[in-house]
């Protein structure tokens, strides 16, 4: 079950940040709001409630917290890439970019590809784990790397995430020898699960 502290703050957040007029590009926040959000920062939530929260919430409303420098870019963009909201993500992305220009962001999406290749926290966390090859695909279109740590995440998503969210990977330049080592390797670890099931029958 999704932990219940965590659920109970979704709506006072999102209450919070009603109070935020948006029209257009143009956005006001209530020093009352940016305290708020800025007390939750200090407040030392750990990745995984920041992620599974943030995102959850009115992602229009969200941006104008990014662009002050009060909610990180890294944690609505993650928690909406894992809630499988593509539509969020791309605006996301795209006030991101705008508000970085020419920076060299790479790394907070191959960061973000982390989580998307091995999402176990949100079966840990007590979250339905939501599978989507376009969320991987545009993460991937914003500059992850694929090969990241030597290939090793790509192994993890081979072992984690079904064929279409695969498909991302290759497409956008994953090594063929990395992807080679990581399907060898699963080759192998089968084999001795096999093994070790057959040492367990033999036994009996």
């Amino acid at each position: 079950m999704p932990n219940q502290a965590w659920e109970d703050a979704i709506p006072l957040m999102q209450q919070q940040l009603d109070l935020i007029l948006v029209e257009g590009d143009k956005s006001v926040v209530p020093d009352g709001v940016r305290d708020y959000f800025k007390k939750i920062q200090a407040e030392g939530w750990d990745n995984n409630r920041l992620v599974l929260t943030y995102g959850r919430l009115d992602v229009d409303r969200l941006i104008p917290l990014c662009r002050e420098g009060i909610v990180p870019w890294w944690v609505p963009l993650t928690g909406k890439a894992l809630d499988n909201a593509l539509e969020d993500l791309q605006k996301l992305s795209a006030a991101f970019k705008e508000d970085v220009g020419n920076k060299d962001v790479s790394n907070i999406y191959t960061a973000l590809l982390t989580w998307l290749a091995y999402p176990d926290v949100m079966k840990v966390q007590g979250y339905p784990r939501k599978f989507n090859a376009d969320i991987v695909r545009h993460v991937l279109q914003q500059g992850a790397d694929p090969n990241n740590d030597n290939g090793s995440w790509l192994m993890r998503a081979l072992n984690q995430l079904p064929a279409d969210c695969i498909s991302p990977f290759i497409e956008y330049g994953a090594a063929p020898a990395a992807v080679q080592e990581a399907m060898e390797t699963m080759e192998q670890q089968k084999k001795i699960r096999a093994a070790g099931c057959g040492e367990k029958s033999g036994g009996r």
